[in-house]
């Protein structure tokens, strides 16, 4: 994975029931910038850990509030993360990092599919007892493969057609 630790990356983190993966990330890799995405059903269980990161000195950026449930959840989900990416780009940041572990498994989808649009690094925590952060290349390498405008014009056209 190609972090370029000049710039401080903003990482895209999925917050569900389970807290420990983004205390393990942010320990691996030092991390002081984020943005979390979490369901609208999960956001005052996770306000507390929210304020404890915060507490710790990690900057939240913003919290976004998906819906990980209903027909068209998947584009949803995905506008909402290429939005969040969007906006952040436009303030000069120019490395993000995105989880894959945390959320639903549609919301882990959405993450993906928005890591390969935008050939971003990624990383996955293993459920293993001892958190081991696993480093994903792949939607770097493959992201030429894809058309981005593309797709994302077809994911914001989805929900308009059904």
């Amino acid at each position: 994975m190609s972090i370029d630790t000049g710039v401080p990356p903003l990482h895209f983190f999925l917050l569900g029931h389970a807290k420990e993966h983004i205390r393990a990330v942010i320990e691996h890799y030092s991390i002081r910038d984020v943005v979390i995405f979490t369901s609208v059903e999960l956001e005052e269980e996770n306000l507390p850990f929210i304020q404890s990161l915060r507490d710790e000195g990690v900057v939240i950026s913003e919290v976004i509030n998906l819906e990980p449930f209903g027909q068209d959840a998947l584009e949803r989900m995905m506008a909402r993360i290429l939005d969040a990416y969007h906006i952040h780009s436009r303030s000069e940041r120019t490395e993000f990092v995105v989880a894959l572990t945390g959320g639903t498994n549609l919301m882990v989808v959405a993450m993906a599919l928005v890591a390969l649009m935008k050939g971003l690094p990624a990383h996955y925590v293993l459920n293993n007892g001892r958190n081991e952060v696993v480093e994903i290349d792949l939607f770097e390498r493959l992201a030429a493969c894809v058309d981005a405008k593309e797709v994302e014009a077809q994911i914001r056209a989805g929900g308009e057609e059904r």
